[in-house]
């Protein structure tokens, strides 16, 4: 079936006023922007509504960025992701064991800090050393490199490391090696409410609009940004603005091979038909698909690239428990047949 941009303004019309989603959708193909809107509320209670620029935070989509940063790094020989952390982390328990890019990929078995035995809910913005307290003295849930396990403190640890590099703060990396080069002049580190107000995090459940608790994070989840601005970014994954195409491919994007860790080898079947790449999940299964989803109290993101087409559906939303599966896969088949 094709479908028109009409017809998924439509259906995406009708989702916002049974409140089955509220947030901005982008749709892009090699050509150019095919959609690009926002639906429902960003603020509720005012009746401020979502528009195509609207700021939301993006969660776990941050790890991509951080990832880049760190591999911007290692391609200027600042960092070598093949490092053991202790170098750059002193006294930090098996340091000598883990390597960096077994933080980039899952694959370190430091205890993910967000769950529920350890999870404290980040109500204020907690600084990065503290937090790293809260899982520094867990055991390895598997020797690193053996298998994958998503890991939220990996990324902690990856945004301290680019600290003590580059002897500033993790905002400001990311600001200067990847947001001020693009342009993404809606993208930064979300460190009050005003940084996207007017929006706001609901929980949205059997029509009901519930204001949800403001969250913070850091490298693992503490961006907030834009469909535009994240269509920006997916752009100059295609060219050499910000790495080598030899770097992308065979890092960030590239599934794990058992030859680059131990002889042991991670688990490749990670999820379902997925494998990992630094940041970004990878599934060649029907179409060459590199994505990733985050959420975060309030707020739900997924950025999915489809490669070989240079295709890419962006859902950023700002109510976290509406229908965004069935919104996702409805697009998704739209995009591919268009």
């Amino acid at each position: 079936m094709i479908y028109t941009t009409e017809q998924l303004d439509t259906y995406l019309e009708k989702r916002a006023s049974n409140h089955c989603f509220h947030g901005s959708i982008l749709l892009a193909d090699q050509s150019g922007i095919i959609l690009s809107k926002g639906y429902g509320y960003s603020n509720y209670k005012d009746k401020v509504k979502n528009k195509a620029n609207t700021r939301f935070q993006i969660a776990s989509l941050t790890k991509q960025f951080t990832a880049m940063a760190v591999m911007q790094l290692h391609e200027k020989g600042l960092i070598d992701i093949s490092d053991p952390i202790e170098i750059y982390l002193n006294d930090y328990p098996n340091g000598d064991k883990i390597l960096i890019k077994h933080l980039l990929s899952h694959t370190s078995g430091i205890p993910d800090f967000l769950t529920e035995k350890l999870l404290d809910i980040e109500l204020e913005l907690t600084p990065i050393d503290q937090l790293i307290t809260r899982f520094i003295d867990q055991p390895l849930e598997f020797n690193p490199g053996e298998k994958f396990n998503y890991s939220n403190s990996g990324y902690i640890l990856l945004s301290k490391i680019l600290e003590i590099v580059t002897k500033d703060s993790y905002p400001n990396v990311i600001q200067k090696l990847i947001f001020n080069p693009l342009g993404m002049n809606n993208s930064g580190f979300f460190t009050s409410p005003a940084d996207i107000a007017p929006t706001v995090g609901y929980i949205c459940m059997n029509q009901a609009v519930i204001k949800a608790p403001t969250i913070y994070g850091h490298g693992e989840s503490g961006l907030f940004s834009t469909v535009e601005d994240l269509y920006v970014w997916d752009r100059a994954l295609y060219t050499e603005k910000l790495l080598t195409k030899s770097v992308l491919r065979d890092t960030l994007y590239t599934c794990l091979k058992r030859s680059a860790y131990q002889k042991q080898g991670p688990v490749l079947n990670l999820i379902q038909n997925n494998s990992i790449g630094y940041g970004w999940f990878i599934n060649k299964q029907n179409t060459y698909k590199i994505w990733h989803e985050g959420e975060i109290h309030g707020f739900y993101s997924t950025i999915n690239r489809y490669i070989n087409q240079k295709k890419v559906l962006i859902i950023l939303s700002n109510c976290n428990v509406s229908k965004t599966d069935e919104i996702l896969t409805y697009l998704e088949n739209a995009l591919l047949n268009i």
